[in-house]
Order: structure tokens, then C-alpha cells, then sequence
């Protein structure tokens, strides 16, 4: 008699497989395949060869002149480690913010390509598995360089002076720093934008990293170079805490917009990205008023502690987030397709839950005011809790009623005319974008829109300033022909736009205009809107098709008829 058949569990030979080999095929077989196409192609290709080998002749380089400078004072024993280290890690901040997510953003427009798009459709693999696949390839050759620049580490704490606490603070900030913006280029590569607006979009991400860089090699510097002065232990974990707090936010947020990007159009695929962002701003604030709470009553009131501006810090990006947020909903499809109307709910209270997490631009606008509205009552909340004597606010009653219960106000106000601006221009920019699709029966980019309504004010103040400017109008007038620019945004952010004696005097012009600008766009919107909620139902259900013994009396004699 032949032999039992081979089983899974059975090699070539007929003999069972022993555990090790069944494990190490489950392990070939358990990587992403994307993260084994990435870096097959970054080993058998330059450009990672070469910014690796360039990382290590500069590395050297630098770390070798710094030798040779501070030589009399290793001989000394003095403490040289921290300057060192300093170096490493700029040479570090530089690479793993700056050029890796340009490496990473790159590989991933060019697969977008008209020539390469078939691609990004046919395989098998879920958007969520092709984002993680290009994130983990990154991670891979970044820890490259962390790997490269250990053996340096290592000397400069062997050359005194170096906390290893503080270092220890700077690589964890460096790697999430590293992963946010690797996932930051991954998005904007992404977007589906014509050539000249891409070029536009890189730009930006150029300009994005360099920030970044530079804000990572500020603080390196503060922290070490800075002096004891400016950041002392309890500062540094305060300040490190709420940086990592908000670059996990946005990593998080990036990462939904990206597979939201890249999932098929058709379908309900911004579902998720809605959800993370109403529940990342309300998990962000939680998290921030816990960590002052758990800060100022462990350390207690310290000199280099910014509680007042951290906490306004977090009010800003919440605003910030509402901000997007209607700058979304401007890009959004205007109407819904049956493959999204399949999925909404038939239960009518379900229905109102859903409707601002479902794919459309009603749905968007909604969410944007859900997220507004929530970031005017964070920002009352904090003026509230900081005037009330609690566990961490009774460290600053004083500093509120001197300092933060006017400037706090006065932010207060700023946010909210600059909330008026955003939404206002959205709305606009979509009443536009109605109107052009209404008339041309095309698909019209919202954000193409927004983004052209911005230059063109932006423009026709700045011409209206000259013009006023060579009639020699007052120097205190000129700043009024700027009141229909977005200039409370800046001033929200904390960047003094205006004169602080002609200030209250815009303010006052710029509030009722943009009051008016508001109520006319509004109305025109708030009907088109208000129709789309009404008509948001899943399609009626198929009614069961009907046998012959159910047919009617004037139906029977014509099917024997026919037949």
C-alpha cells in the first residue's frame, strides 16, 4: 500500500518538520513585505549607501576637530563628554528629521506617479499594511544611524561630563521626533495634487523638516550648553513630557490621514482619520492637565517650570486642530456614492453619532464645529481652573491674577476671532467650490480653492496698503486695510502681527467685519447643509421578489400567456 498522504506538518522527504524549522519559516514568512521590498531596494540601490557613508566621513570629521580642540582639556580631566554628545546629536537631529523623511517621502510620491499608480491598487495588502511597511523601513535605517553614532556616545560619556539622564531624554525625543516626521513626508507624499501644487507641497516639507531640525537642535543646545539657568531637572522632564505628548498626537493623526489617503476612494475610508481627530485633541487635554497636576505637586513652583505657557501651548494646537479640521471638510466629496450610503446606520439616534465620521463635506463641517466648539470650552475651562485654588493652581493664583487673567482674556479673544477667520474662509472657499462644480460638472479641489481665496486677499490688502501708504494715509490706518487677512491666525499662534497700541483698534473693525463675513456665508451654507443631514439614510431595502402562487389574479392569465 503507498504511503498517507503529506501533511502541512510533513517536509519534502516525508519526515516531520522539526519546531525550529517550522519557526524559522513562520518567521520568513511574518515580515511585512514592504519593509523587505524597502530596504532589498535601499540595499541594492545608492542613495541610502551614500548618506550612510556621508553620515560617517562627517561624523568623524567633526567629532575629530572637536578632539583636537579640547585636547589640553581631556589631558586636564576635564569634563568635554557634553560637548561631544552635543555634536553627535545635531549630526543626528539633521539626518533622521531632514533627510531620511525626505528619502522615505520621495520613494513614496514617485510609486504615486501616473506611471506606478496601477500599482498602489492591485495588490492584496490593506493601505494600513503599506503605510506600516514604509514607516518600519524608515525606523530600520534610522536605528542604522542611531547604531553608527553609539560607539561615539559611548566615548563622550567616557570624557566626563555627560548626564546620561538628559541623553537618555534627547534619543527617545530623537526617535519619536524621527517617526513623526518620516510619517509627516509619508502624508503629504501621498496627496493627490497635480505637479505644479506638489512642488508647492514639498516645499512646504522641506521647509517643515527644517523646522523641525531646528527646533530639535534648540533644544539639544538649551539643554546642555544652555546653562543651569535656564532648564534645571525639573524643567527638562516637564518640557521633554509635554513635546513627547504632542509628537505622539501627531503621529497619530498622520498616520490615519495617510491610510485615509491611500485607501480607494469610493469607500468610507476617512472614517478613522474623523474619529482619531475628535479623540486626540480630547485625549491630548486629559493628558496635559494630568501632567501639571502630576508635575506642580511633585516639584511644586520652580522658576524654569512653564506651566502657564505650556498649558496655552496645548490650547493652541487644539485650536489648531479645529483649524484643519475645516480646511478638510472644504476638500471633501459634496455628495455621498451608494457604497457609503450602504453603511449608515438605519437606527435614527445611530445616524446623528455617525454623521460627522462619515466621508462627505457636510459630515466634515460638522466635526470641524464639534472640534471648535470643544476648543472654545477647553480654553474657558482653563480660565476657570486657573482661577480656581486647586492642587496645582494654587501655584499659580498669584501669577494669574498679575499676569495670566489679562493676557489669558486677551488670548481668549484673539482665538476666537482667529476660529471666525478660519471658518469663515472654508466656507467661502466651499460656496465657491458648489457653484464651479454646479456650473462646470467637474470635481473641483477645495483646498486648491482655500488656498487661492488666501493669496488673492492676501494680495489685494497688501495692494490696498501701498496705494494708502503713497496717499500718505496715517501710519496707525495702514494696518486697517489688512482686516480681511487671516492675521488673527498669527496672532493666535503668538506671533505679533500687530502694533500693541494700534491693536484693539483693528481688533474691533476685524471682529465685526468677520461677524458679518460669517452670518452671509453661513446662511448661504447652513440651507445646503442642513438638506444633506435630512438626506443622510442608508437606501431602502430590496423588497423580496414574489413567487407565482403569490401573483395577483390579473397577473396569472398573463404569465400563462407568455408561457
Amino acid at each position: 500500500m503507498s504511503s498517507a498522504p503529506a501533511t502541512l506538518n510533513l517536509a519534502q522527504d516525508g519526515q516531520p518538520r522539526s519546531l525550529l524549522r517550522r519557526l524559522g519559516e513562520w518567521l520568513a514568512d511574518w515580515p511585512n513585505p514592504i519593509v523587505v521590498k524597502e530596504l532589498r531596494q535601499a540595499v541594492r540601490g545608492w542613495t541610502a549607501l551614500v548618506m550612510f557613508l556621508l553620515y560617517l566621513v562627517v561624523q568623524l570629521v567633526v567629532v575629530g576637530i572637536i578632539l583636537m580642540s579640547v585636547a589640553e582639556q581631556i589631558w586636564t580631566e576635564s569634563p568635554v563628554g557634553a560637548q561631544v554628545f552635543l555634536a553627535v546629536q545635531i549630526q543626528l537631529a539633521i539626518t533622521i528629521v531632514g533627510l531620511l523623511p525626505l528619502y522615505a517621502g520621495t520613494r513614496l510620491f514617485l510609486e504615486r506617479s501616473d506611471v506606478n499608480l496601477d500599482l498602489m491598487f492591485i495588490t492584496p495588502l490593506r493601505p494600513v499594511w503599506l503605510v506600516l511597511g514604509k514607516l518600519l523601513a524608515a525606523l530600520v535605517l534610522g536605528l542604522l544611524f542611531f547604531s553608527a553614532s553609539a560607539p561615539v556616545m559611548t566615548m563622550a560619556y567616557f570624557l566626563r561630563g555627560l548626564d546620561l539622564f538628559y541623553a537618555g531624554i534627547l534619543l527617545g525625543l530623537d526617535v519619536l521626533a524621527m517617526m513623526t516626521a518620516v510619517q509627516a513626508a509619508l502624508f503629504v507624499a501621498a496627496i493627490p495634487a497635480p505637479r505644479p501644487f506638489a512642488v508647492l507641497l514639498g516645499l512646504g516639507v522641506v521647509f517643515g523638516l527644517l523646522l523641525g531640525v531646528g527646533m530639535l537642535t534648540g533644544g539639544s543646545v538649551a539643554i546642555f550648553a544652555g546653562g543651569p539657568g535656564l532648564f534645571d531637572h525639573e524643567g527638562v522632564i516637564v518640557v521633554s513630557s509635554f513635546v513627547a505628548l504632542t509628537l505622539v498626537a501627531g503621529f497619530i493623526l498622520l498616520f490615519t490621514a495617510t491610510h485615509a489617503l491611500l485607501s480607494p476612494p469610493p469607500s468610507n475610508r476617512l472614517m478613522p482619520f474623523k474619529i482619531m481627530l475628535l479623540a486626540v485633541p480630547i485625549g491630548y487635554w486629559i493628558a496635559v492637565l494630568a501632567l501639571v497636576e502630576l508635575f506642580s505637586s511633585l516639584f511644586g513652583p520652580t522658576s524654569s517650570s512653564p506651566y502657564l505657557e505650556l498649558i496655552q501651548m496645548m490650547e493652541r494646537t487644539i485650536a489648531v486642530t479645529g483649524w484643519l479640521a475645516w480646511c478638510i471638510a472644504v476638500s471633501e466629496r459634496l455628495e455621498w456614492n451608494r457604497r457609503v450610503l450602504a453603511q449608515v446606520p438605519r437606527t435614527r439616534w445611530l445616524r446623528v453619532l455617525a454623521f460627522p465620521f462619515y466621508t462627505g463635506a457636510a459630515n466634515g463641517l460638522t466635526l470641524a464645529l464639534v472640534l471648535t466648539v470643544f476648543s472654545l470650552v477647553t480654553r474657558r475651562f482653563i480660565g476657570f481652573w486657573l482661577s480656581w485654588a486647586g492642587t496645582s493652581a494654587r501655584l499659580f493664583k498669584g501669577l494669574f491674577y498679575s499676569y495670566a487673567s489679562d493676557t489669558w482674556l486677551e488670548w481668549e479673544f484673539i482665538a476666537f476671532m482667529a476660529d471666525c477667520y478660519v471658518i469663515a474662509y472654508a466656507l467661502t472657499a466651499l460656496t465657491l467650490r458648489r457653484y464651479l462644480e454646479w456650473q462646470r460638472g467637474k470635481l473641483v479641489p477645495g483646498w486648491v480653492l482655500l488656498l487661492l481665496e488666501v493669496g488673492l486677499i492676501a494680495f489685494a490688502s497688501l495692494l490696498v496698503a501701498v496705494v494708502l501708504a503713497l496717499l500718505r494715509v496715517p501710519e496707525d490706518l495702514l494696518a486697517f486695510a489688512f482686516v480681511f487677512t487671516p492675521y488673527a491666525v498669527f496672532e493666535a499662534l503668538g506671533m505679533d502681527v500687530l502694533y500693541r497700541h494700534e491693536r484693539w483698534y483693528v481688533y474691533v473693525s476685524s471682529t465685526i467685519l468677520v461677524l458679518m463675513w460669517l452670518a452671509i456665508v453661513g446662511s448661504v451654507t447652513f440651507y445646503w447643509w442642513w438638506d444633506k443631514v435630512r438626506r443622510f439614510a442608508p437606501p431602502p431595502k430590496a423588497s423580496p421578489s414574489r413567487t407565482p402562487a403569490e401573483a395577483t389574479p390579473n397577473e396569472q392569465p398573463a404569465e400563462a400567456g407568455g408561457r
